[in-house]
């Protein structure tokens, strides 16, 4: 069981509050996993007020939450509220998400954090709408392998790419037509207001489910949810997404005091692509796919800490971006 509250104030304007049971299985070798999680997810629109002077009045719940939106906060001339955009504010509601996952991994790599030979493989399946109301399939590939060329220097290729594919939702049809019946008796704005959420878009994802790129275990460069489809500030996510890495590693020749962190140095070129399911049909070729893929490339340090963790400094210069896209030139990940 849990309860859990996510603030993507900052990514995407908006509070997501889940709660639920979760169980899973797993194989004595860690090769196969099987789960399955029922959740309920409520989506709320989150204010951003900025305040040049004194605030006169907010009201918030609990959770930070300004749920008067005809007027989330009293305006002075030294009090400016940033909303959020049309596309959040349409997919602020509740879901049901009942779903099976599966997992299949692999891993031969010769360190737990700095590995130098060896490969990663992992598949992840995971199909929702066995109750629920919310219906996709969500598949998940990611591949590593290390090759050593010398005692001390290696070359490493990753791949990951994923796919949600919404499918038609649980006794839509029927809804939708008790639905128009009923706004049949109602004014036209309602109805359109109707016609304009989620339930009766086709191929329209959960925002929750979505894939969000960007940051140093995806996409180094860029902040988290830097790229892909975007509204204002506000990131949407995708349901289509590929990345990929080359990465060559040096480790120096230290005193064995040293020796135990494995420090190396690092340089690598990465790039990626995140879509939504509207945008990669309109995209039929793998000239058009590049000319919307982003690229980094920059050099860092790494090194494990205690063999317990891995600490890594980087330096990164996007190559090629887009549009409101989200950069940074450093990180540090542990």
């Amino acid at each position: 069981l849990y309860n859990s509250i996510h603030n993507n104030s900052l990514l995407s304007s908006h509070i997501e509050k889940s709660r639920g049971i979760t169980t899973s299985i797993q194989t004595k070798d860690n090769i196969h996993k099987f789960s399955y999680n029922y959740s309920w997810r409520d989506i709320y629109p989150s204010y951003t007020a900025k305040t040049i002077g004194s605030r006169i009045s907010e009201e918030k719940d609990d959770y930070g939450i300004i749920h008067d939106t005809n007027n989330p906060v009293e305006l002075t001339s030294t009090n400016t509220v940033i909303l959020p955009t049309s596309s959040v504010l349409n997919l602020c509601n509740s879901s049901i998400n009942s779903n099976f996952t599966y997992i299949y991994s692999k891993n031969s790599l010769n360190h737990l954090f700095i590995p130098t030979s060896g490969y990663r493989f992992q598949g992840k399946l995971q199909i929702a709408g066995l109750g629920g109301d919310v219906a996709y399939t969500k598949a998940e590939l990611f591949a590593q392998q290390y090759i050593p060329i010398t005692d001390r220097l290696n070359i490493s290729f990753s791949l990951s790419t994923g796919l949600l594919d919404p499918l038609a939702r649980p006794f839509t049809f029927i809804s939708k037509h008790i639905d128009q019946h009923y706004h049949h008796h109602t004014n036209k704005k309602e109805e359109e207001e109707s016609k304009r959420s989620s339930f009766y878009v086709p191929h329209q994802s959960h925002i929750c489910d979505r894939f969000y790129l960007g940051g140093p275990m995806t996409l180094r460069g860029f902040n988290y949810g830097g790229l892909g489809p975007m509204d204002g500030d506000d990131s949407l996510g995708g349901d289509i997404y590929t990345s990929t890495t080359i990465k060559l590693s040096y480790k120096p020749k230290l005193d064995k005091q040293f020796d135990s962190n494995r420090p190396h140095l690092h340089a690598y070129v990465s790039t990626a692509n995140l879509l939504s399911y509207q945008e990669a049909s309109n995209t039929s070729t793998i000239q058009q796919y590049w000319q919307k893929s982003r690229m980094t490339a920059g050099f860092g340090i790494s090194l494990s800490i205690l063999n317990a963790g891995r600490l890594e400094l980087n330096l990164t210069q996007p190559l090629k971006v887009n549009t409101n896209d989200d950069t940074t030139h450093g990180d540090t990940t542990i």
